[in-house]
């Protein structure tokens, strides 16, 4: 929730490798009053481009699933250069001690989630108190 008690639109990003753990992640995300934005079902094309910026620039956090694939992902990493560059906090989640390690350094001036160890249910949980932290 935000400040004034609305639920927080959340925008998740993460490259393909990361999509079932971030998909399970915006589902519980979801059963905790969150509005979490994935591309799933969402074909790709034309109307994608503009649906994603659209997205981006109206959540409040930019949820970003940390993988090994992540520093070849030109989508994600276009999403991440948009969300600091329009201001937003992002939230790297790092899926292992490796993917960690190799985040770029604009994710690491961020405190993130290590979540190697944690079920989705887990890593929605902490994401949950990220959020109301920074609305306090």
């Amino acid at each position: 929730m935000t400040a004034d008690g609305t639920s927080a639109k959340l925008f998740l990003s993460y490259s393909r490798d990361a999509a079932v753990f971030a998909q399970a992640v915006a589902a519980g995300l979801e059963e905790r009053g969150f509005v979490a934005w994935t591309d799933r079902g969402f074909p790709h094309g034309g109307d994608f481009d503009e649906r994603l910026r659209r997205e981006l620039d109206h959540s409040e956090l930019v949820v970003v699933f940390v993988s090994s694939e992540t520093p070849r992902s030109p989508n994600v990493n276009f999403e991440i250069g948009a969300a600091l560059a329009q201001g937003k906090l992002v939230l790297p989640i790092y899926l292992s001690e490796a993917a960690s390690r190799g985040a770029s350094g604009l994710l690491r001036r961020t405190q993130g989630i290590e979540a190697y160890t944690l079920t989705p249910a887990e890593v929605a949980d902490k994401i949950a108190g990220a959020v109301d932290a920074a609305a306090a």
